[in-house]
């Protein structure tokens, strides 16, 4: 323990008592890579250019940490990037979050910034700040478990986590949805273990199918797109023929 200097205080001929001293906090708990890679589409086994999700999750004292940087063109073909960092629990359920994404139009660039925390009740709120300046701001009415289903694969990894008591949790804003049990879903010619998890959304029944490898995200189908990580075309094969 470092040693503190005790200075006198002289005040109407006595001396005051010295300050205590304070106690050494701990120091903060290190972070560990729980995992890292990158995510890639697929079609018919041609890689999409210049589209790319490069993610590390930490774990933390109290959950994880989400760091994620993409690259994908808009619908309008112009080229787009972005990063976002997330803090969540030990589920995987959101604690505080921002992200910025980058529009390249010929004109210049458009830059969005958003932000997403939980309160004190458990409601999940959030921001969106957009290039022209304009905002919007969202709460959502309860508790909500997740933050998916949006452009960002790695906060999938809710699905492969989530234990077969989790049948029915509210994404965020509010959308009641059913989770699937795990099933198998095989690899001919390997000994890996992949199983497909099922989430659905109750009022549009819109899925989103996650290819979950050891407890880690190894892939999605959703909205007729395929993602996989890089170098595995041999998942993407078997989540085309299977779902899509």
């Amino acid at each position: 323990m470092r040693g503190v200097p005790l200075i006198a205080v002289m005040a109407a001929c006595s001396s005051a008592p010295p300050k205590p001293i304070a106690p050494e906090q701990p120091p903060p708990t290190a972070e560990t890579l729980w995992d890292s890679g990158t995510f890639i589409v697929v079609d018919k086994e041609v890689i999409l250019p210049d589209t790319e999700e490069k993610f590390e999750i930490y774990r933390t004292g109290d959950g994880y940490r989400i760091v994620v940087k993409w690259k994908r063109p808009a619908p309008t073909g112009e080229p787009g990037d972005g990063e976002v960092t997330l803090f969540t629990d030990d589920h995987f359920s959101p604690r505080q979050g921002k992200m910025i994404s980058t529009l390249h139009m010929p004109s210049g660039d458009n830059v969005t910034r958003s932000t997403i925390a939980r309160e004190a009740d458990g409601r999940l709120t959030s921001e969106v700040l957009a290039a022209d300046g304009t905002k919007d701001s969202a709460a959502s009415k309860g508790p909500n478990d997740w933050y998916v289903g949006g452009t960002i694969t790695t906060f999938l990894i809710a699905l492969c986590q989530a234990n077969t008591s989790v049948t029915a949790p509210i994404v965020y804003p509010d959308k009641a949805t059913s989770l699937a049990p795990f099933k198998p879903l095989p690899l001919d010619g390997t000994e890996r273990n992949v199983q497909s998890r099922i989430l659905t959304y109750e009022q549009s029944r819109r899925q989103i199918i996650a290819a979950c490898e050891n407890g880690k995200l190894a892939g999605e189908v959703a909205r007729g797109t395929t993602i996989v990580r890089t170098g595995d075309l041999a998942l993407a094969r078997v989540l085309e023929k299977w779902f899509r």
